[in-house]
């Protein structure tokens, strides 16, 4: 449409309503491009199988928290936790992580905690202080393509990514009540404590 009006008006548009155009051309460009990494991301954990890596999961979730530090978001880790390996590679670890991480930015969190206890699984505790999910929202927010931010470039994508690759991994993810922010409860594989 933009496209299309530039074509047709070019020639009498004001000095300033080509800059306008461009702006919204670059913004949906950049939403495209989003859209297709994403469609990418969810083909790819579609027919994706783990291999034997392994992760360590505080030592991961430290360093992506100078990342996202940057971002204003404050990832706050357990002290008291002992350091688990994850048989999931680095690679697809960061995927799940950023993936949550994100999401929780552009629903207003400035700050994730988490807990973690090894039994048959690691269950990870995921909690943000954004605006959370709403009940009428929670049956939906793992289906492709819903999302509650479409205008502010939102998918929808992004929590069937991870679910789709913790699934891979006969794990589990699932969104729990919380009177503040949005809490998600991740069962991946079984872990070997750290020396």
């Amino acid at each position: 449409g933009t496209i299309e009006l530039f074509q047709n008006y070019f020639d009498t548009m004001d000095e300033e309503k080509p800059k306008e155009f461009l702006n919204y051309l670059q913004n949906d460009a950049e939403r495209l491009q989003k859209l297709v990494n994403r469609l990418l991301g969810m083909a790819r954990a579609d027919v994706f199988k783990p291999g034997d890596e392994s992760t360590g999961l505080m030592s991961h979730l430290q360093s992506m928290k100078e990342l996202y530090a940057e971002r204003k978001l404050v990832i706050d880790l357990p002290s008291n936790n002992p350091e688990v390996q994850v048989p999931i590679s680095p690679e697809i670890l960061s995927t799940i992580f950023s993936n949550l991480f994100d999401n929780s930015v552009q629903h207003g969190a400035s700050q994730v905690s988490f807990e973690w206890k090894t039994d048959e699984f690691i269950q990870v505790q995921y909690h943000d202080n954004g605006k959370g999910v709403s009940q009428a929202n929670a049956d939906k927010i793992f289906t492709p393509f819903f999302t509650t931010l479409r205008d502010e470039g939102g998918t929808g994508l992004g929590l069937p990514i991870i679910k789709t690759l913790i699934e891979a991994h006969d794990g589990q993810i699932e969104w729990q009540r919380s009177d503040s922010g949005a809490v998600f409860i991740l069962r991946l594989p079984s872990s070997i404590p750290l020396s």
